[in-house]
């Protein structure tokens, strides 16, 4: 029964021969169809449709997304960065929030309690929190939130702060950093996605900058905008469904290829999100066996 779950997938999705070696050149085409992607509706959707792990993809608003091969990520949802040249923080130009604005506010709530001194003693890098500006005001301007902008860049600083969220070789999922207001006149996160909305980030000249415990550089991180606070009862279910997923994806990707992740880094956004999601949902019929 996987076996032919996996079977349909590879032929909806166009992964066929691929699944088994991602390309080995950076700038070689992943090899699936440029345009929309075929696909095998009645076996394919109805596979998918039934999976109890939906909710943890992001149950999709259309399935016009499903059959363009964009769950759990459209190519919106895939941010490129390189660092600047020049003087200055190589993450950040002008941006509005300085890691100086971060500092002080660690400082501020330091008293708070031993989670916020242990984080205002983590002495990060300038260098990573320009990174994690640059990240979160992507995030914000997506979601039309700006004034979230430096709480959820202050909870990626907290989080880090306590231990990086480095993961694997060249990956970081950064987690557990949203902020959710609780006032009543806090603005509804509109997920792109139902429950929740992956981001891929990819840094094709790879950055020491995210803290690496190995040693080698972070080429590609995932994370995730959650349409409603941690605390919502729903929300843990989805959250482990998500890193279930994530997990089982990634193992998927890493078997193709040691070098994977850097070379899912060099793609467009386009054929990175498509290539992730492949396996990712080859992951989710690992999980449903």
């Amino acid at each position: 029964m996987i076996h032919n779950r996996r079977s349909f997938i590879r032929a909806s999705l166009g992964i066929g021969a691929a699944a088994g070696g991602l390309c080995h050149h950076a700038e070689a085409a992943p090899a699936f169809p440029a345009g929309p992607v075929a696909y095998q509706q009645d076996d394919f959707e109805r596979t998918l449709a039934a999976s109890r792990y939906l909710d943890g993809l992001g149950r999709p608003r259309s399935w016009s997304i499903v059959r363009q091969g964009f769950l759990p990520i459209s190519p919106e949802r895939v941010l490129r960065f390189e660092p600047h040249g020049g003087r200055g923080n190589p993450w950040i130009r002008s941006l509005g929030l300085e890691p100086s604005h971060i500092r002080d506010r660690l400082i501020r709530d330091a008293c708070q309690s031993d989670y916020h001194r242990r984080a205002a003693e983590g002495h990060l890098s300038d260098e990573k929190l320009g990174l994690i500006i640059r990240i979160t005001d992507e995030l914000v301007r997506f979601y039309a939130v700006p004034e979230y902008w430096e709480d959820w860049a202050f909870g990626m600083t907290m989080r880090e702060s306590l231990g990086s969220t480095w993961s694997w070789r060249h990956l970081a999922v950064p987690h557990q950093w949203q902020h959710h207001p609780t006032t009543s006149t806090a603005k509804t996160i509109h997920t792109a996605n139902a429950t929740l909305d992956w981001w891929l980030i990819l840094i094709p000249s790879g950055t020491m900058d995210w803290n690496p415990c190995d040693g080698e550089p972070t080429y590609v991180m995932l994370t995730h905008v959650l349409s409603r606070s941690y605390t919502d009862p729903m929300m843990p279910r989805v959250y482990l469904m998500m890193l279930a997923l994530l997990g089982a994806g990634l193992r998927s990707l890493l078997a193709t290829s040691p070098h994977a992740l850097v070379e899912l880094s060099q793609m467009d956004r386009v054929s990175a999100a498509r290539w992730i999601n492949q396996h990712v949902l080859l992951g989710l019929c690992d999980l449903e066996k």
